[in-house]
């Protein structure tokens, strides 16, 4: 068992698919040596009330939930994407989708439930950084695109901003007891940007929300000329609960820490020892893979 067993986590995001209930994905991460999960799933979760039983049981720590997490299918993409709409039918149910996650939160003894502050609407966002960030790997010059579609997601931003200000302030109020930590998210379009995590943060002073690093996103969108990789925690590292792990090839994320281009020393510098750290490795990877991430972790100072 490496020097990482109680200090990393690993997401359920990576072997939920094989089980579909908590309980014996839980149980598999155990298998292997880590005592920490989060639990995750990308779908139906029909034990989402009882698959804190499976982590007691088995004496395992699960400091954060990540929402949403529904008993019933997802139908268009992930439901919490509308956390930041201007309509506030579609904006509420985003606000209830995180709230899923709450009795899992509770069930599990975890204080966090990490979220996505949903968006800037913008036409074909996505797709458009994914053009951008294949041509910028390839070693062409984006600048110019990027700075048209961030000038365009300055104009549309500050009603949405409101929105997801608003959905902070419904969570705080339905569940008071809980972190609610805005995850960085992966597209320039998405919130929030670096200014945006200052404003929500002050907005929501005295309750109980804070910032969720992503190592993989981070990496992505200083490619891409958004934000620099380490600006995230050098501002916000005390406001942090917790950091999504996971490395960077190409416009590939979610590798195993180690299996990329991601300069694991520099990070390690600012990861502070109260913040939660998860694993948030892809599917496509076998356990020997996380292994060898926990211990490359563990090399730089992380675990």
């Amino acid at each position: 068992m490496g020097t990482w067993a109680d200090m990393i986590s690993i997401s359920t995001t990576w072997n939920y698919h094989r089980h579909g209930a908590i309980g014996p994905a839980v149980r598999e991460i155990a298998d292997l040596g880590f005592t920490g999960v989060e639990i995750r799933a990308k779908g139906p979760v029909p034990d989402h009330r009882t698959g804190g039983q499976s982590i007691r049981e088995g004496r395992m720590r699960c400091l954060s939930v990540h929402a949403p997490l529904m008993p019933g299918p997802w139908h268009d993409g992930d439901p919490t994407r509308d956390f930041a709409s201007t309509d506030d039918v579609r904006r509420s149910r985003a606000v209830q989708a995180v709230l899923t996650a709450v009795p899992a939160a509770a069930a599990a003894g975890a204080e966090i439930v990490v979220l996505h502050a949903g968006e800037v609407e913008m036409d074909r966002a996505a797709e458009r950084q994914e053009e951008w960030l294949a041509l910028a790997v390839a070693g062409h010059d984006i600048g110019e695109f990027v700075a048209a579609a961030l000038a365009e997601r300055r104009r549309r931003r500050d009603v949405h901003l409101e929105a997801a200000a608003r959905s902070l302030f419904d969570l705080g109020r339905a569940a008071p007891d809980v972190t609610f930590a805005i995850e960085g998210r992966l597209h320039f379009h998405e919130i929030p940007d670096l200014e945006e995590v200052e404003l929500l943060l002050s907005d929501a002073a005295g309750r109980r929300v804070a910032f969720w690093h992503d190592t993989g996103h981070a990496e992505l969108l200083g490619k891409l000329g958004v934000t620099d990789s380490e600006a995230w925690l050098d501002r916000f590292g005390s406001r942090t609960a917790g950091i999504h792990l996971h490395d960077v090839m190409g416009t590939q994320d979610h590798l195993p820490p180690g299996g990329g281009e991601i300069d694991w020393r520099a990070i390690a510098h600012s990861v502070g020892m109260g913040m939660a750290k998860v694993m948030e490795v892809h599917r496509r990877h076998a356990a020997g893979e996380l292994l060898r991430g926990a211990d490359h972790l563990a090399s730089v100072g992380i675990a």
